[in-house]
């Protein structure tokens, strides 16, 4: 008897819980969901870092597909049919680690148009995006080679069309589609080869640079009196010098968003070593910027409307 009601409770759990969620982002404004808010270590209960943008009831644009991901781009009832582009601005695992599963998704679709993959060059320690997508897909030793139909849309999938982005270039647009644009440029995230994206979508512009130090005036440029900015907070206040190559402290973020000057910042990939000390991390970061600000969870949205 026991076992059952424990079933029961679960059950009556996960009908509380997944319509509560889906209810978040559902709206008819243009708006940035985040879809995973958490970083690279399975102990925060969050999915790694993901972001949709939506045009109203469609999602137009994912910006990075780390792990667990897939499981929120699910939940939010977005439809791979209507994405225009991924995003990638890195390929560390917690920022790319569910691409394969999303294309496996995508062979039980009826997609037959084209996605965009957009992502960085490579070094001699990361793959560009090219060379992730030859490695992973395409070549005759891919791991996923049975999914090598996104190169030409054979076998029943999709055309991935693939376009990096070179890290020395200034910044520039590198897609349009349908009242959508996504611009771009290196972001500095010590020697992994990374870039930051600004999207405009109907005059809204969402600015996210992934994991990056606070070195980086080339991607403040792009992204001033952006609509919503989406900073990651990895580190804590106490963090070494050495760290702050990977990332941003919360002070230097601070310091970001000042010289950008969102309607609002989300604050996410938040990693517990950080979040353990939030408040003092919080803190630190309101010595410099005093605007709107909010902390992210999977599945919450932020319209894209005037002063959000």
């Amino acid at each position: 008897m026991r076992f059952k009601l424990m079933a029961v409770y679960l059950a009556l759990g996960c009908l509380v819980l997944n319509p509560a969620l889906a209810e978040q982002c559902q709206s008819a404004a243009n708006r940035l969901q985040v879809l995973g808010s958490g970083g690279p270590i399975a102990d925060d209960a969050r999915a790694s870092s993901s972001y949709l943008i939506w045009q109203h009831n469609t999602a137009r644009v994912l910006v990075d597909i780390g792990g667990g991901s897939i499981l929120r781009f699910a939940q939010s009832s977005a439809r791979i049919n209507d994405l225009d582009a991924v995003a990638i601005t890195h390929t560390h695992i917690d920022h790319i680690g569910d691409f394969p599963a999303l294309m496996k998704t995508g062979y039980f679709s009826n997609r037959r148009r084209p996605l965009a993959l957009l992502g960085p060059d490579g070094s001699n320690l990361y793959p560009s995006i090219n060379e992730y997508v030859q490695q992973t897909f395409l070549l005759d030793t891919a791991s996923h080679r049975y999914l090598s139909g996104i190169g030409d849309g054979s076998n029943g999938l999709f055309q991935v069309s693939v376009t990096e982005i070179p890290r020395t270039l200034e910044a520039r647009e590198w897609l349009q589609a349908r009242h959508l644009s996504i611009s771009a440029v290196g972001v500095q995230h010590a020697i992994v080869p990374a870039v930051g994206y600004v999207i405009n979508l109907d005059g809204r512009r969402v600015a996210i640079p992934g994991d990056m130090s606070a070195d980086n005036p080339r991607f403040i440029e792009l992204a001033k009196g952006s609509d919503i900015l989406v900073l990651h907070l990895a580190l804590p206040e106490s963090a070494s010098t050495n760290l702050t190559r990977l990332h941003a402290r919360p002070s230097g973020m601070g310091k970001l968003a000042a010289a950008i000057q969102p309607k609002l910042l989300v604050i996410s990939h938040i990693m517990q070593r950080a979040e353990r000390e939030l408040d003092k991390n919080l803190a630190a970061l309101r010595k410099y910027y005093s605007g709107p600000l909010k902390l992210a969870s999977d599945l919450a949205c932020f319209p894209l409307i005037s002063g959000s």
